[in-house]
C-alpha cells in the first residue's frame, strides 16, 4: 500500500532526501499558485455581478489562465516529490483540492448572483442546484480524506476527479466568453453545468469507495 506524507510536514518517514534548491522552489510556485486562484476567482466574480451579462475575450483568458495555473501547481509539486524521491506530497495535493474547491465556490457563487441580477431565476436555480450537489460532494469526501490521512492512506485525487476538474476550468472560460452571452452559449453552458455536478457526484462516489477501502485495509 502507497503511504502519503503528514499533512503538516509534507513528508513520509522512511526512504526520502531531504529537499533541495530546486525542491523548493517548485513547492513555492505551487504553494503560489494554489494560493491565487482563488484571489483571482473573486476577481473574475467581481467582473460577473459589477457588469452582469457583459463578457470580452480578455475576461476569457484571464479565466483560461487560471485554469492553466490549476495545472500548474500540480506539476511544481509532482516534481518537488519526484526529486526527494517520492510520488506526491499530501502537503501539496491537500492545497491543490482546497484551491479548487474555493475557486469553484466563488465562481458558482458570482453567477448565481449575475443570474438574480439579470432576473434569470431558472438558470439562477440551476446554479444553486449543481454548486450544492458538488459542495455536498465535497463535504463527503473530506471527511472520509480526513480519516484515511490520519492512517496513511493514500488520499490524493483520482483520474476520474482530474476529469472533473478540467471540464470545470473549460467550461468557467467559456462562461466568461462573449459566446457564453447568446442563446446558445447559455444552453451550452447550463447543459455544462449539469454535466460537471454528474461527473463531480460520480467521481465523489469512486473516491470514497476507493478510500474506505484503504481505510479497511490499513486497519486490519
Amino acid at each position: 500500500m502507497t503511504t502519503v506524507a503528514n499533512i503538516e510536514t509534507g513528508f513520509v518517514e522512511s526512504g526520502k532526501s531531504s529537499p533541495d534548491f530546486l525542491s523548493r522552489s517548485a513547492q513555492f510556485i505551487g504553494k503560489s499558485l494554489c494560493y491565487t486562484r482563488p484571489k483571482c476567482g473573486r476577481l473574475i466574480g467581481m467582473q460577473f455581478v459589477s457588469n452582469p451579462g457583459e463578457r470580452n475575450l480578455e475576461l476569457a483568458a484571464a479565466t483560461g489562465a487560471v485554469g492553466v495555473g490549476d495545472k500548474g501547481d500540480g506539476i511544481a509539486t509532482r516534481y518537488a516529490a519526484k526529486r526527494e524521491g517520492r510520488e506526491t506530497t499530501a502537503e501539496g495535493a491537500r492545497e491543490d483540492i482546497e484551491a479548487d474547491q474555493k475557486w469553484t465556490k466563488i465562481m458558482l457563487e458570482a453567477q448565481i448572483a449575475e443570474a438574480f441580477l439579470l432576473k434569470d431565476y431558472k438558470r439562477a436555480a440551476l446554479l444553486l442546484a449543481c454548486s450544492a450537489v458538488m459542495q455536498a460532494r465535497d463535504g463527503i469526501v473530506d471527511e472520509v480524506r480526513d480519516q484515511a490521512e490520519e492512517i496513511g492512506v493514500d488520499a490524493k485525487a483520482n483520474w476520474f476527479g482530474k476529469i472533473k476538474t478540467g471540464l470545470n476550468n473549460t467550461l468557467f472560460t467559456f462562461e466568461a466568453s462573449p459566446y457564453s452571452q447568446t442563446k446558445t452559449g447559455r444552453k451550452i453552458s447550463n447543459s455544462g453545468r449539469v454535466a460537471v455536478a454528474g461527473v463531480s457526484a460520480i467521481s465523489g462516489g469512486l473516491t470514497v469507495q476507493r478510500l474506505k477501502k484503504g481505510i479497511a485495509e490499513a486497519s486490519v
